[in-house]
């Protein structure tokens, strides 16, 4: 999960993202609200009913990832969650890499827009 970012027209201000660790295929979506509702809502949604389930589900230990909505959600598909330490950088390295060459995009994206006004 990353943000807050400044408000989008449909009020969305964090970004999800899910990656397959070989391939490094990212999945992402907008929402309004950092809740675990909304994590297992994007699993659900844009990774297990494109892609088909996951055996494993690999977390930073954020309070939206550990809570018994994500244990349900695991239950549920049969798989296993793994969250190693809350907030270690190494496990979730290529996540954090993701989000800043996200967010460097949107930064310039956002900045051309500002000078073409």
């Amino acid at each position: 999960m990353a943000g807050p970012f400044p408000v989008a027209g449909g009020g969305e201000r964090y970004v999800i993202a899910a990656l397959e660790y070989v391939a490094r295929y990212a999945v992402t979506r907008c929402v309004t609200q950092h809740t675990a509702e909304k994590v297992a809502t994007f699993l659900m949604e844009d990774v297990v009913l494109r892609f088909g389930v996951f055996r494993e589900l690999l977390t930073d230990g954020a309070p939206e990832l550990a809570g018994g909505v994500m244990e349900k959600l695991v239950d549920m598909l049969q798989a296993r969650q793994v969250s190693p330490v809350p907030y270690r950088s190494q496990m979730a390295g290529l996540v954090g890499r993701f989000h800043r060459s996200w967010k460097d995009c949107v930064a310039t994206y956002m900045a051309d827009e500002l000078q073409n006004d």
